[in-house]
Parts: structure tokens; sequence; C-alpha cells
């Protein structure tokens, strides 16, 4: 095979690589902000977090002065995090993201701990300080899931 058709090839097959990762979800982890409309499209405006539990969620509450400690009769502090999970946010750059038309919306109901299905209306309600995992194709939301903290 000539060098330069070689060349054209593998070119080619890296293109066809990037275009199907690019069209498989990405999942994230998001506090919302705000539900608005843009240019006639409902998007969201949300902020991307991670989730951590055990010694990396205690490690990094710690380090942003948000962990609690007890000290014990003979002195030693033990470092903890209530619920054993911490909801890191090192960015606080806010990202606006389309809600695709057939976006899946599940969402726990009050005082619930179980999913049920619903839409971008009741999302509206009661989005505030609760946490979402969003997947996400091609920038835009096609699934949302509220995520259970206690």
């Amino acid at each position: 095979m000539k060098p330069l058709l070689f060349l054209i090839l593998l070119s080619m097959a890296g293109v066809s690589a990037q275009v199907q990762k690019r069209t498989e979800p990405a999942s994230q982890l998001v506090w919302i902000k705000q539900v608005a409309v843009h240019n006639k499209a409902d998007v969201l405006i949300v902020d991307y977090v991670t989730m951590l539990t055990g010694s990396r969620a205690v490690k990094a509450a710690r380090e942003a002065g948000d962990a609690e400690f007890e000290v014990k009769h003979n002195g030693d502090t033990t470092w903890y995090v209530p619920n054993d999970f911490y909801i890191e946010n090192k960015s606080r750059k806010l990202r606006t993201l389309p809600v695709a038309d057939s976006c899946a919306i599940q969402l726990i109901r009050e005082g619930g701990t179980r999913l049920y299905k619903s839409d971008l209306a009741q999302l509206k309600k009661g989005y505030a300080g609760k946490l979402y995992r969003l997947e996400i194709v091609l920038g835009k939301i096609v699934k949302l899931t509220e995520v259970y903290t206690p």
C-alpha cells in the first residue's frame, strides 16, 4: 500500500472513531441553577460536580473545611462526612445545555426515595438544592435523573 493512501485511510479511521465517541452518552452529575428558555429552546443552566465517598470524601471535605469530626476520650480525632458522601465542586463554571425534546426525566417524590417518570414542568417546580445525573449526547440532555441524597 502506498504511504499516502495508508495515511488517508488511517486519518479516516480516526475521524470515524471520534464521531462514534461523540454520539455515546456522557454522564455528568450537576446542580441545576436555572431552568430557562433560550432561542425558543428549553435549557438547563448547570454546575458540574463530583460525588465522593469513603476516604476520598473525607479528604476533599477536610480540604474544603466541610468535614465534621469527633474527638474520642483518648484524644484521637476521627474525621467524617455525614452519610459517607461529599459533593465536591472545584469549579463554579456554569454551563447552558439544551434539553432534547425526547428527554426522559425521572424525579423523586418529596419525602420518598423512588423515581417516577416526570416532565420539565414538574422539574421547574422544585429543582433547587437537589442533585441530578444528566446523560448528554451531542451537547444535548437526553436523560435527567434525580439522585437520592439522604
